[in-house]
């Protein structure tokens, strides 16, 4: 159970920093980024480290979130055959 706490922190801790600020706006057409400026469609904000441009609590329900699915698939991995 341990371990996939760790690993869903290591994971969540990925995804809210170089997952969705670096890859993500490689990817997603819609994705605003600093040289952008108002084009005809609309576009996303950029998430910004650790994702606060989407709220100050998204960091902490991220990491939480990711806490709780590594501790469930630990435990199941865990669980005596």
């Amino acid at each position: 159970m341990a371990t996939g706490c760790v690993f869903a922190l290591v994971h969540g801790l990925f995804a809210a920093t170089a997952l969705v600020n670096i890859l993500l706006p490689l990817i997603h057409p819609r994705m605003g980024t600093s040289q952008t400026s108002a084009p005809g469609v609309a576009l996303l904000e950029p998430p910004g480290f650790l994702m606060l441009n989407y709220g100050p609590s998204t960091p902490t329900v991220t990491l939480a979130a990711h806490l709780a699915y590594g501790t469930l698939v630990g435990g199941f991995l865990a669980w005596p055959a």
